[in-house]
């Protein structure tokens, strides 16, 4: 037995282990941490604190790598230990504001972009590590992370489900009680601790130098067939699709901003392709992909100043959200990696995660994030809607009555902007309704405000049916949709069993109810009980109106998931097509 555990080499795995904590022991306290706080927030352990440990998860892979970059620099240059301290305190110190950044609103739309851009900006500086060894130094590093990264992926995925398989035996087999919380427990430690040891194994010893890396001008095999034979044929398609899109946008129509996900599309291929191949760039063997850096920066340049125009159009017409953002500086980087591969005719590879840690320490965190640049967006445009309108007095507070006069289409489009900036920040919301004069609280403002009439709140109510949104039911202060009589919002929330919302139209013989079967998309109304009128919520995704079969309802969308054949969560406003009783009228 101890003759077939030895074929393991365990001590020279834990050998290794002790190697890598001796070697990073900040970037395993942190990546511990992570393993902790993530159980912590699966098992709810501190009440009141999900928001403050949710932000600080979410900046633990950031200030991993920004340790680990400490530690890399640290190593090559033969910088002093000061140096090793001081780097290590500022990386905390990035990380502490990061937290603060995303707990003040940790359900923030924006949160996911500045996460995102956050990682970015430390994987390029990450490697840009070796900047000072040389581009092809650089290249070979690059290909190592990546390398690392898709093996840790890899053996951490097949070790987590590997181990939750045999958690699920001993319940099925041998019938032992295995809490749902520890396949959580399991994943965490694996996908923090297990990976960060994993993937650190793998970084070189030593001091690397330009002469001790070998073979930098051979690509492996694979890469080469993978942006030769898949790869460089997207490119061309995608090449030849947007080029005649330009042309019939020329001479034919207008263009419009769907565009800037396929020019997205078709930078991340070509750039990834470029970099992946970059050694061949003056190979006489390889003359596809010589030809292909040559003339890519001349290729890409026309399609750089469309993805401009699209994401400028884009943000005139609507305002800067943390999509928008996010777009914006991709933009930003395609735009500047273009025309560096246009100059330039061998560019330097370490000129583009330049670029990227560049565009990303200005957009990370800070006053020109995804957030405060949405939310001053969303709000000058508001003001000038409202001043515009005429709705404000010259005190700067809403004028009630001018704006319940005011068409749908100019209601809608305030609502739209409120519900961006609550999307955003909801105390930033509620500070812009309270500088019009218009008492919200944080609650009321995420919905109804200003879909309801500017000025009167909604009641959030609960009911043994389900819960919705109260609204008033006179016509001054409800939606003015043509032939409406009454306006209610609904949240409904499709599960394994079916769903009831109950909807009070005012009069008692009219209650109403809202009914959606488990695993479906056709919501049935009810009135006294007995089903008058169904909608069918498959169109919510290509519409916002939908009416309903009998033509009795009209459904408005707020917000929703909704797939061909599944309604996972949906808000709408329901209208009332039906002609009021006598009694209402009068």
């Amino acid at each position: 037995m101890s003759r077939f555990l030895s074929q393991f080499q365990w001590s020279l795995i834990v050998a290794q282990a002790r190697s890598v904590m001796s070697r990073f022991p900040t970037e395993v306290v942190v990546a511990t941490l992570a393993a902790v706080l993530g159980v912590i927030i699966a098992h709810e352990a501190i009440a009141g604190q999900q928001s403050l440990l949710t932000a600080m998860l979410l900046a633990s892979p950031v200030l991993l790598a920004l340790q680990l970059v400490v530690t890399l620099v640290f190593e090559q240059y033969h910088l002093p230990r000061w140096w090793l301290l001081g780097g290590r305190v500022l990386a905390f110190l990035g990380a502490a504001a990061m937290t603060v950044s995303l707990h003040s609103e940790v359900d923030s739309d924006a949160v996911p972009v500045q996460v995102a851009t956050a990682w970015i900006t430390a994987l390029a500086c990450l490697v840009l590590v070796w900047y000072g060894k040389g581009p092809a130094v650089l290249w070979q590093m690059t290909k190592l992370y990546a390398w690392r990264f898709v093996l840790t992926t890899v053996f951490a995925s097949v070790l987590s489900g590997g181990l939750a398989l045999a958690l699920g035996a001993l319940q099925v087999l041998f019938g032992l009680d295995v809490p749902d919380a520890l396949y959580g427990d399991v994943s965490a430690l694996v996908n923090t601790l297990f990976a960060t040891l994993f993937f650190l194994a793998g970084i070189p010893v030593g001091r690397i130098d330009n002469s001790e890396v070998n073979d930098t001008q051979t690509v492996p095999m694979a890469v080469r067939w993978l942006v030769q034979f898949v790869l460089l044929p997207l490119v061309i398609v995608f090449t030849v699709i947007l080029y005649a899109y330009a042309i019939k946008v020329a001479f034919f129509s207008n263009l419009e901003g769907s565009v800037a996900g396929y020019i997205v599309a078709l930078g991340i291929i070509s750039i990834s392709a470029w970099v992946m191949t970059w050694p061949l760039r003056t190979s006489v063997h390889h003359r596809i992909l010589a030809l292909y850096h040559r003339w890519l920066g001349a290729v890409l340049l026309p399609l750089a100043i469309m993805l401009i125009v699209a994401v400028a159009i884009r943000i005139a017409d609507y305002g800067v959200t943390p999509e928008r953002y996010a777009l914006a500086a991709f933009t930003a980087v395609f735009t500047g990696a273009t025309i560096m591969l246009l100059l330039q005719r061998w560019v330097d590879l370490r000129v583009l995660p330049m670029i990227i840690a560049t565009v990303g320490a200005v957009t990370a965190i800070g006053p020109f994030d995804s957030r405060h640049s949405s939310i001053r967006s969303q709000s000058e445009r508001l003001q000038k809607m409202l001043r515009t309108e005429n709705v404000l007095d010259q005190r700067g507070l809403l004028d009630t009555t001018a704006f319940q006069q005011q068409s749908d289409s100019v209601r809608w489009k305030v609502f739209d902007g409120i519900r961006a900036i609550s999307d955003v920040d909801t105390a930033a919301a509620v500070q812009l309704l309270q500088r019009y004069g218009v008492q919200a609280t944080v609650d009321a403002t995420t919905r109804a405000v200003q879909f309801a009439g500017m000025g009167t709140v909604p009641e959030w109510k609960s009911t043994e049916g389900g819960r919705y949104w109260s609204f008033p039911t006179n016509e001054a202060t409800a939606i003015r949709l043509q032939g409406a009589s009454e306006v209610y919002a609904v949240r409904v929330t499709n599960s394994n069993r079916d769903t009831t919302v109950v909807i009070p139209l005012g009069d008692t013989t009219r209650a109403t109810s809202l009914r959606i079967a488990p695993k479906s998309t056709i919501l049935t109304i009810y009135d006294q009980g007995r089903p008058v009128d169904r909608i069918d919520m498959s169109a919510v995704a290509s519409q916002r109106d939908v009416l309903s079969d009998a033509g009795l309802f009209r459904a408005v969308i707020l917000s929703g998931e909704v797939t061909p054949t599944f309604v996972a969560s949906l808000e709408i406003v329901l209208v009332d097509l039906r002609p009021k009783p006598q009694s209402i009228q009068q």
